[in-house]
């Protein structure tokens, strides 16, 4: 029998509890790896920042600001959260519905996660990424063309009202 130990609450216990070493598990090598994934990142597309997370293995990509892209590692796998046209990633989940879903935060629907334990290959993992990346270049697109539009249809509205004023100014001085 095991000798009884008192703790601090006065409580007994085996003098051997406590005192187990710590099993350290090791990181499971899944391609591309965290680090290829920046390298990838920082090489292809000029206007993005990377921030770190708690180490370099868990990062966010933004682009002008705003989050694309965030990568998780952990001791098995790795989880990738990322921006798409919500049809395209149907495509994506109905190839291997497995490794992709529709994320919960950040909100919205066009946030997908990847879990890659190994299953998915490089392309698929970087073409999430280039995805994204095309994703919110489209979208800024679409809000300047807005934008543009807007301006143009209230210059034109001036437009019309300066030329009713002055219609109106010249049939004042034909009578």
């Amino acid at each position: 029998a095991l000798p009884l130990l008192a703790n601090s609450e006065g409580k007994f216990s085996n003098a051997i509890y406590g005192f187990r070493p710590k099993v350290i598990k090791e990181k499971v090598i899944i391609y591309p790896t965290p680090q290829q994934m920046r390298e990838f990142a920082l090489k292809n597309f000029d206007d993005i920042e990377i921030r770190d997370g708690k180490d370099v293995e868990n990062f966010k990509i933004l682009r002008k600001k705003k989050v694309i892209f965030i990568c998780q590692r952990t001791n098995n796998d790795y989880r990738i959260t990322f921006q798409r046209q919500p049809m395209s990633a149907m495509k994506l989940m109905a190839k291997n519905p497995t490794a992709y879903f529709k994320a919960e935060k950040p909100e919205g629907p066009q946030w997908f996660k990847i879990v890659n334990k190994g299953q998915l290959e490089e392309k698929d993992i970087l073409g999430a990424l280039e995805g994204s990346h095309k994703y919110c270049e489209d979208i800024e697109a679409r809000e300047i063309a807005k934008k543009e539009k807007a301006k143009e249809k209230a210059k034109a509205k001036k437009q019309a009202i300066k030329d009713k004023a002055k219609a109106e100014a010249d049939a004042k001085k034909a009578e």
